[in-house]
């Protein structure tokens, strides 16, 4: 049986930052993936600050997909916080990847697009990020570059939001943020669409 979940509509991502395209080109290759009806499903691969929660808990499955996929929304914004991604040398630990594939897998099953949407970068505390720290672009670029190298035979169905809801007081400084990011997924994906968070 499908367990309850919260449903947010996914609207106000942040600006879309994309390679050019010819006037005639689809915004998707996806048949029926518009990324216009999507929802957002937190507290599975991040804020996960209790036993409830917990990281890639079995509360979001499969099935929850294809309930949003029958309920007409043809896209999953997935807050995640990837904090645990990085091995000490640098390269991503597949085992903690582990949950997000098998999101993308149900989601390609279902027809349905996923955001991978940052809460924040390795290095970083989770909660109260310092996006001014001067070390921050260099780690934003680095798990940029490791995600984009890792899905990058992963089709159109797939977008990045480069950082959720950028800290305000830090808005002066998110643009080099950004910068360093999107370079990060432009050097291995330069038509990987990508969403850049704005201040809430």
């Amino acid at each position: 049986m499908v367990r309850t979940i919260l449903l947010v509509f996914a609207v106000g991502c942040g600006h879309a930052a994309e390679a050019p395209r010819q006037a005639s080109a689809s915004p998707t290759a996806t048949a029926g993936i518009t990324f216009r009806h999507g929802v957002v499903v937190n507290h599975w691969l991040a804020s996960n600050y209790d036993e409830v929660h917990r990281y890639g808990g079995a509360w979001f499955d499969r099935e929850d997909v294809a309930w949003i996929a029958r309920h007409g929304f043809d896209h999953i914004r997935f807050r995640v916080a990837p904090h645990a991604w990085l091995r000490p040398d640098g390269t991503l630990d597949p085992a903690k990847l582990a949950p997000l594939d098998a999101a993308l897998a149900w989601a390609a099953a279902e027809q349905v697009g996923v955001v991978i949407a940052l809460t924040g970068f390795p290095g970083m505390p989770e909660r109260d990020p310092d996006l001014g720290d001067p070390a921050v672009p260099a780690a934003a670029a680095r798990i940029w570059l490791a995600l984009a190298r890792r899905y990058a035979a992963t089709g159109e169905q797939l977008r990045f939001e480069l950082l959720h809801s950028p800290p305000a007081k830090s808005a002066a400084v998110l643009p080099a943020v950004h910068a360093a990011a999107l370079a990060a997924v432009r050097a291995v994906s330069p038509r990987r669409f990508v969403y850049l968070g704005v201040p809430e």
